[in-house]
């Protein structure tokens, strides 16, 4: 499986043979339009003083776990020593500045936690805990930081939404809003709540906002946020030089008690001889939640079309611009001791979350309006994730899809594709079947959504704003370990040069490889098909630069909307192209013959 490795670009330009360790955090600044902290990267040397520091984006947060450890820009391990910590009492606790040198008013972390340079302005909250099963109290110290990464900043599509003070109410552009202030509010307090998320935000996200914006300590630290932001960065000046400015403002937990499951460090004991330990992560917590019932409000299934209408970026997965650089490999010249991160595996759990099932509506023509209700319905709750994931060898494919990835039922424009695509899997997978080799098809994320990115034209923040959405049906067909993907992007006109695809894995000088797609390679897909269709030309060659992908295009039906038999035509088109991918099923299953003629 290749999966979605945490990359941060800042770290580009670091020394290809060195292992790095994020030792701390210190310094903030607002530049280009976006907030940035400072990073200080510590080389794993003999060499004293190989110190690097870095200004990483505020989207990049979630990737900031002090003691990772970072080889060519990329995550390649996480601090140990994880513990069950118990914290009954979040709401008391006191700032601690931290010092490389013994200081009687801040924390001295040596020398079981040795920083590269001074503290900084990154003070750490003092707690205390408990470990699971001791009545012992230990001092627990958790870096203002981690408070950030594991809740506030662990959404970066809702960055924009925080630091622009939607709390208090509407954003003057609603697209930065990943909330809609007017849909978000008690129903019965304390009991029961409703959050409207912006199409772009998943059920599961916006439980985690929720926590949050209904939680009196949580709704505080969003204020003191947009109030620090404000204070800090309102100057032209500060704009324009990008000058560092204080730290991050001091903020609570937005929730009264948990359970941290943590990697730590363990301190020496303090003078009064009690254990302390510093949280450098928190993997997963459970704390109980502001309300007793959550109502999601979902977006009208009408709203799902992305035919360009002007409206901007509403709804589907932001993703980043084709890049005109190749694409990273990690295996080129890979030290094969390390092995990358996913990013799955650093993002903070909310385990109550998880367990949760919220009411989910429809919004309906209504009033908008605090906890208003009128005409919604309630509908069926899916799942957390209708995504797929499994291994190869377990005859699934190795599809790991985030939070971030959002679907949407298929436009109108799309139902004469899929019904030629239906047709075309399910006529390859049975002429292999009638010869005793295991397949099946499938549609991606599931049998009645599509999956819906917009691309930028460029990084600015102007054309992230104005990226239209576009629907995109992929269908998975796999015949024992051969995989093949149809792939048909939406057409937001009858001429526009986007033909649908066979797609497959290459491997040495454009050979079939067989592998199954990840999360990634169809993100890039995706960024290769709105760079092609800006510069007018098909996607196909655009997807063969990767070079790890290969591409066989299927021209569309002649007509609007084709007849009856161009739409059969369009189907045997994409059937022939699939058999030449997979391979004809006599010849696959030629070596078992004589094994299955026994068997009979």
């Amino acid at each position: 499986m290749k999966a979605k490795h945490v990359r941060l670009a800042a770290l580009r330009d670091t020394r290809p043979d060195r292992t790095y360790r994020l030792s701390w955090l210190r310094g903030t600044r607002w530049i280009n339009g976006q907030l940035e902290i400072q990073a200080i990267f510590v080389a794993e040397s003999l060499e004293p003083a190989d110190v690097v520091p870095c200004w990483i984006r505020a989207s990049d947060f979630p990737f900031l776990i002090l003691g990772s450890r970072w080889y060519r820009g990329v995550m390649v391990g996480k601090p140990l020593g994880l513990r069950r910590l118990l914290i009954p009492k979040a709401q008391s606790y006191r700032p601690r500045g931290v010092a490389m040198l013994s200081d009687g008013k801040k924390l001295n972390v040596h020398p079981s936690y040795a920083l590269a340079e001074g503290g900084g302005n990154n003070p750490v909250l003092e707690f205390e805990g408990f470990d699971e099963g001791d009545e012992h109290p230990l001092r627990t110290y958790l870096p203002l930081t981690e408070v950030y990464r594991s809740t506030y900043f662990g959404i970066p599509i809702a960055l924009p939404g925080i630091l622009g003070g939607l709390i208090s109410g509407a954003m003057a552009n609603p697209r930065f809003e990943p909330w809609d202030p007017d849909g978000t509010a008690w129903i019965d307090r304390p009991r029961e709540a409703r959050i409207t998320p912006a199409r772009a935000l998943p059920q599961e996200l916006a439980k985690r906002l929720a926590r949050f914006i209904f939680s009196e300590h949580g709704k505080a630290a969003l204020l003191s946020i947009h109030r620090w932001t404000q204070s800090s960065f309102a100057a032209p000046d500060i704009n324009k030089t990008g000058k560092a400015k204080p730290w991050l403002p001091i903020v609570p937990l937005p929730y009264e008690r948990a359970v941290w499951d943590a990697s730590v460090v363990e301190l020496p004991v303090d003078e009064n001889g009690r254990r302390q330990v510093l949280v450098l992560h928190i993997e997963s917590f459970d704390a109980p939640e502001p309300f007793n019932e959550l109502e999601i409000v979902a977006p009208p299934s009408t709203e799902s079309g992305g035919d360009g209408d002007g409206q901007g970026g509403r709804g589907g997965m932001l993703l980043e611009p084709a890049p005109r650089e190749p694409v990273d490999d990690v295996e080129d010249g890979w030290d094969p001791q390390l092995e990358p991160v996913a990013i799955d595996d650093i993002i903070a759990r909310d385990e109550r979350v998880r367990r949760r099932l919220p009411r989910v509506v429809r919004s309906e023509a209504r009033e908008r309006g605090p906890g208003s209700r009128g005409g919604s319905k309630v509908i069926e709750v899916d799942k957390v994730s209708t995504q797929a994931s499994g291994a190869t060898n377990k005859g699934a494919a190795p599809l790991v899809f985030t939070d971030d990835d959002p679907t949407a039922e298929p436009a109108e424009s799309l139902r004469h594709s899929i019904q030629a695509i239906r047709r075309a899997v399910e006529s390859v997978v049975s002429r292999h079947q009638k010869h005793g080799l295991t397949a099946y098809a499938r549609f991606l994320p599931s049998d009645s959504r599509v999956f819906e990115f917009r691309v930028p034209a460029s990084n600015s923040e102007r054309a992230k704003t104005l990226a239209v959405s576009r629907q995109y049906v992929i269908a998975e067909v796999s015949v024992g370990r051969r995989f093949a993907y149809v792939i048909e992007p939406e057409r937001r006109s009858e001429h526009q040069p986007l033909p649908l695809g066979v797609a497959w894995m290459t491997g040495a000088k454009g050979s079939i490889r067989h592998a199954a797609f990840s999360t990634e390679d169809i993100h890039r897909l995706a960024q290769a098909i709105e760079t092609a269709a800006r510069e007018g030309h098909s996607w196909i060659r655009k997807a063969a630069e990767f070079g790890s992908i290969g591409v066989r295009p299927v021209i569309h039906a002649a007509g609007s909307p084709p007849s009856p038999d161009g739409v059969k035509r369009f189907s045997d088109r994409i059937s022939a192209q699939l058999m030449a991918v997979i391979g004809d099923p006599i010849a696959i299953s030629q070596p078992k013959t004589s094994g299955m003629a026994r068997v009979s």
